[in-house]
């Protein structure tokens, strides 16, 4: 069985590329024979596919508005003649070459996060966006990150499912630079932080905010962002930080390629987004057996604080907005270490349970199998 993914990008800062990455790995090694799309040109991505066994396919394109989208990307469905393509992040070319040349292979699509897919299921009800909704591809099953996610907008967009975003649970290896020598400060320095875009849904002002808040309290301690995004943004929380007496420890090193080894080193994880489909950098966090500390919040946000709620405690979680109660508890999460510490144990096994490359493969090759069977049989 052939499967054709397509996405947008090449970066692996984006979580959407990170999830395809580790599916198709998955997918590679049970047998299904994959590859990855792109409209842009080579990147991250695709040196990391061919490390994993998946083909990489770039179109070279600047954004997926370009006209020659459409003839580049028949051009790689005549080359590669996938039995099911499966759709992350696409381009209006890729959908009308799907869905008027290729009209019998099978579309599966998977939701990542909120805005994308409230807006496609706007474009299927709304008569002033028909015209939009009939440029995609004809999609046979929809998949959702989350039960959050799919319970926030999947009515839209049916038939649908739940494939949790998966982790590979074998950790990066450590290598230099360590963290610590990163920032320049002493092995063993108590250090907190994210890795995230620095886009509005993330909140970057709040968890910068937190950070002072905790390293008012915690003299010894630094705080380290990771990740890059809109500019105005990043300007914005530089300058909180600049204002504020503890300011200067808190490092913004922008974006990193190694930043899932780098998260294993931090003494607690936090993360203020009001939204995420289910955010890998957080999984990256329970993965490395660190502490995490978040904000409730919509669609994969709220799988995580049921899990919490049912299993846990798994982590520290206060009510979206609570800046106050949120740096409490990561000044509580560096007080009391073993109890930090066994949090983090139990959000281990928790997530390793539900969130496995392996589990998220073996339920994507037998719904690919499902549609091709219900193709053949319409």
């Amino acid at each position: 069985m052939r499967v054709l993914m397509l996405t947008g990008n090449t970066s692996l800062q984006d979580g959407v590329n990170r999830h395809v990455l580790m599916v198709a790995g998955g997918l590679v090694r049970r047998g299904v024979e994959v590859g990855v799309c792109a409209v842009k040109g080579p990147g991250e991505l695709t040196d990391a596919l061919a490390k994993v066994g998946a083909r990489a396919f770039t179109l070279g394109c600047a954004n997926g508005h370009e006209w020659s989208v459409a003839p580049r990307f028949l051009r790689v469905m005549r080359s590669f003649r996938p039995d099911v393509a499966h759709v992350h992040m696409t381009a209006v070319g890729m959908g009308m070459v799907l869905r008027f040349l290729y009209p019998r292979t099978p579309v599966v699509q998977t939701e990542h996060m909120l805005m994308g897919a409230a807006q496609k299921g706007n474009f299927r009800r709304n008569p002033k966006l028909w015209w939009r909704w009939r440029l995609l591809p004809r999609v046979r099953r929809y998949i959702f990150v989350s039960q959050g996610l799919m319970d926030a907008c999947g009515r839209g967009l049916q038939p649908a499912e739940v494939i949790y975003n998966p982790m590979s649970f074998d950790l990066p290896p450590r290598a230099e630079p360590s963290l610590r020598a990163l920032l320049g400060v002493p092995e063993g320095t108590p250090v907190i932080g994210t890795a995230c875009r620095i886009v509005r849904e993330k909140k970057p002002e709040a968890f910068v905010r937190v950070m002072c808040s905790v390293l008012r309290e915690r003299p010894d301690a630094h705080a380290a962002v990771m990740g890059a995004g809109r500019p105005e943004l990043e300007a914005a929380i530089r300058a909180i930080a600049a204002a504020d007496p503890a300011g200067a420890r808190v490092h913004f090193l922008g974006y990193r390629p190694d930043a899932p080894r780098l998260v294993g080193e931090l003494n607690c994880f936090l993360m203020t987004s009001w939204t995420e489909g289910l955010p890998t950098a957080l999984l990256e966090a329970m993965r490395a057996h660190v502490p995490v500390a978040l904000m409730e919040g919509n669609c994969g946000l709220k799988d995580i604080a049921t899990l919490n709620a049912e299993e846990g405690p798994l982590a520290v979680v206060v009510p979206q907005g609570d800046e106050e109660a949120l740096a409490r508890g990561v000044v509580d999460t560096l007080a009391h270490p073993d109890a930090a510490k066994a949090r983090a144990e139990r959000a281990y096994a928790a997530a390793k349970q539900r969130y496995s490359i392996d589990l998220a493969a073996e339920k994507l090759e037998a719904l690919y199998r499902r549609v091709l069977q219900e193709e053949t049989q319409r």
